[in-house]
């Protein structure tokens, strides 16, 4: 990246991960992820057979030049995550909540 974050095409592409949290809670599988400081226009989840991903981009709103920074751990730009669930899961009534920064998708297990 420049000095602006803007991208270079020369440097490798590189997405960041999320951390995500798959618990049972019956009678629901419970997928939870941190999405903080991305809006809900800015993420999208594809559920498909059995597995899910969530993308989006967060956006640093800032204009801050790359010598500026003395430590950085926040991730800004493209990430997504991909899980499998459980086969006892029928996603076809899937619901997804953006709620307090998380992102939560329940299914019912079969």
């Amino acid at each position: 990246m420049n000095h602006l974050g803007e991208i270079n095409i020369f440097e490798p592409f590189q997405e960041g991960k999320l951390s995500v949290d798959l618990f049972r809670q019956n009678p629901y599988v419970i997928l939870r992820s941190p999405v903080a400081g991305v809006k809900p226009e800015d993420i999208t989840i594809f559920i498909h057979g059995d597995s899910v991903t969530i993308r989006g981009v967060r956006i640093l709103h800032e204009e801050i030049y790359e010598d500026a920074w003395v430590h950085k751990e926040c991730y800004t730009g493209s990430f997504s995550r991909t899980i499998i669930l459980p086969e006892d899961v029928d996603t076809s009534g899937a619901e997804a909540k953006l709620k307090n920064h998380r992102c939560r998708i329940s299914c019912k297990m079969k």
